[in-house]
């Protein structure tokens, strides 16, 4: 018989089951996450292997991100999610969207949430709450991984 317990309790009895399992208050968070890093062979060589290859091996839609809030003053610090637009315009958009592979970036940046709509040529950024555009610039993807971005920024 399934529990009609709410989902979240039942998950934390699971994780509590786990023998090797040690709670770490929120200060100690690091200094335990450092000493575990530290058990790892190479870790520094490791890492700056790990940082050159995603130099090296970026998605487009991640450097056009990148550029296009540099550009705008702004900080890029995650890429949410991609898609057609399906919460942000109609069903109709969307399939010409989906068509044309017409992409949304979902970001979070410095100044909250924004986000990127990607016309192949032209991207441009808007201010997630009243939908301002914040900027927008020209791309061209040359070959795979060659990315040129014009250097004006329509603002």
């Amino acid at each position: 018989m399934l529990s009609k317990d709410p989902l979240p309790p039942i998950c934390y009895k699971y994780i509590e089951s786990f023998d090797n399992l040690s709670v770490v208050p929120d200060n100690q968070y690091d200094k335990e996450l450092r000493k575990i890093l530290a058990l790892v062979p190479d870790y520094k060589e490791r890492q700056k292997e790990a940082e050159t290859s995603w130099e090296e091996n970026q998605p487009d839609y991640f450097r056009i991100a990148t550029i296009l809030c540099k550009k705008c003053g702004i900080q890029l610090k995650t890429i949410n999610a991609l898609d057609f637009g399906e919460d942000m315009v109609a069903p109709e958009i969307v399939q010409k969207n989906y068509e044309k592979q017409r992409w949304h970036y979902h970001i979070f940046t410095d100044k909250g949430y924004m986000y990127i709509v990607d016309d192949f040529d032209t991207v441009t950024l808007y201010k997630g709450d009243t939908h301002e555009v914040i900027g927008s610039m020209k791309v061209q993807i040359q070959e795979e991984s060659e990315l040129s971005v014009n250097a004006s920024l329509d603002l």
